[in-house]
């Protein structure tokens, strides 16, 4: 065999003549895997064998291999957590191990995605045997979109598509094409440089004449942080140089730790904070950055009232006020306010002794600017080093008037306005948390 054609053996061609990877071993068959599919029949469950090794059946899956053990125990907890939305993609799904695997945690409508002609038939053979319908097995390569999933899987790809089976050379049209099929959430795998695999097989000097941005976690992060509300680490499941990030389109309902949301250009920890009352989060969540004492609200509800423009309308009329807080970022697209963090909400621990008189003169200073609360309440007085502070101006008119003056609508039009706590209740409701 020519030297020509031993590099046409390993080197197969994609739009615009980028030159891709396709394993030697594996002539004509296009694929960037070396090991070989094969699958053993046995009367109620099927054993996988090939990249990933795996026992299947109707009702349970089983790893075979120590690291796909390590990867699927760090997996499942994540699954299960979103196991709730309706569908699933598993892009680079090699095996399916993890679209079989979804399917018995309640995924109603799974798609699997894999270039590998022989690794996807083989999952075709085991959705025949066990008539598992909800699923849908595409063979192709990562590169247009396939439609959109709740949930999309993108696991141990980022380093292949880069350079290799892909020929992207830059993040940004990865993300986005990902963002473009995600509904809710991605769980992406990134792959560092260091990566021993990486480093041994050498993916990033593939193609290197197409390499427009640095292959950095620094740079996959910043395409992330554009093309998604959010995203957060959940840690690694081998080496430290694979971490897993989930990331979100929205902030869904279910998340309650740490998350990552950009500010003025930089990427900074917000950490969820449980409402008062688990069964009633109010019209908002509410989020914390310890290093930069921020405070996070997405607003989530009412948004028809104008609790979102009322709020960033008082907190600008009121920025001169040091019982406020003092506005930092506003996302109008997302209903996101970043502002000052003012304390913990007032409980016996931090309660100062001249609460009353505090709290007596932030009220009377309110009224001289013609603001009128219809929503105070004790959860919205603050305290930070024995500082009374007040948050949450949704539902603050100006000398009752809604619209504050500049054509906001009406709140009054809310069918539970006259049920919100009065400001002159204020001092009774404290009083009532403390045991006074």
């Amino acid at each position: 065999m020519s030297i020509l054609e031993k590099i046409k053996n390993k080197l197969a061609t994609v739009n615009g003549g980028q030159a891709i990877y396709s394993d030697k071993k594996r002539v004509g068959k296009y694929s960037s895997q070396s090991e070989e599919v094969n699958m053993v029949e046995k009367p109620n469950e099927v054993e996988v064998q090939g990249y990933q090794r795996f026992l299947v059946s109707r009702d349970k899956i089983v790893p075979l291999d120590e690291q796909l053990k390590l990867k699927s125990d760090f997996m499942l907890p994540i699954l299960k957590q979103y196991s709730h939305l309706s569908s699933l993609m598993d892009i680079g799904a090699s095996n399916g191990y993890f679209v079989f695997l979804s399917n018995l945690l309640g995924f109603k409508k799974l798609c699997l995605l894999d270039h590998d002609h022989d690794y996807t038939e083989i999952s075709k053979k085991i959705k025949e045997k066990f008539n598992l319908t909800n699923i849908d097995i595409l063979t192709d390569k990562f590169g247009k979109n396939f439609g959109k999933y709740d949930t999309v899987l993108f696991l141990a790809l980022i380093h292949w598509v880069y350079s290799c089976t892909s020929v992207y050379g830059k993040f940004d049209p990865i993300i986005k094409l990902l963002s473009e099929m995600t509904n809710n959430v991605l769980i992406i795998e990134w792959v560092d440089a260091e990566d021993a695999a990486v480093k041994d097989f050498k993916h990033l000097n593939f193609n290197k004449r197409k390499i427009k941005e640095e292959y950095s976690e620094k740079n996959f992060l910043k395409s992330l942080s554009k093309y998604f509300n959010s995203y957060t680490c959940v840690g690694h499941y081998q080496s430290g140089t694979r971490k897993v990030y989930i990331a979100f389109k929205d902030f869904l309902d279910n998340v309650n730790s740490t998350i990552t949301y950009e500010v003025n250009g930089r990427p900074l920890q917000f950490q969820y904070v449980q409402p008062c009352n688990l069964l009633d989060e109010g019209a908002s969540k509410i989020y914390f950055c310890p290093e930069q004492n921020l405070i996070m609200k997405k607003c989530k509800c009412y948004l028809e009232y104008g609790v979102f423009d009322r709020e960033i309308f008082w907190l600008k009329e009121l920025e001169s006020l040091d019982f406020v807080p003092r506005l930092e970022h506003v996302d109008s697209e997302e209903k996101i306010i970043i502002t000052s963090y003012m304390g913990k909400r007032i409980n016996r621990a931090n309660v100062p002794e001249d609460w009353r008189k505090q709290l007596e003169n932030i009220i009377t200073i309110l009224k001289n600017h013609k603001v009128k609360n219809a929503d105070l309440k004790e959860t919205e007085i603050l305290v930070n080093n024995g500082k009374l502070g007040i948050v949450d101006f949704g539902w603050a008119s100006l000398d009752g008037d809604y619209s504050c003056g500049i054509g906001l609508p009406d709140a009054s039009a809310f069918p539970h306005i006259k049920e919100l706590k009065k400001e002159n209740d204020i001092f009774t409701l404290i009083g009532n948390k403390l045991g006074e």
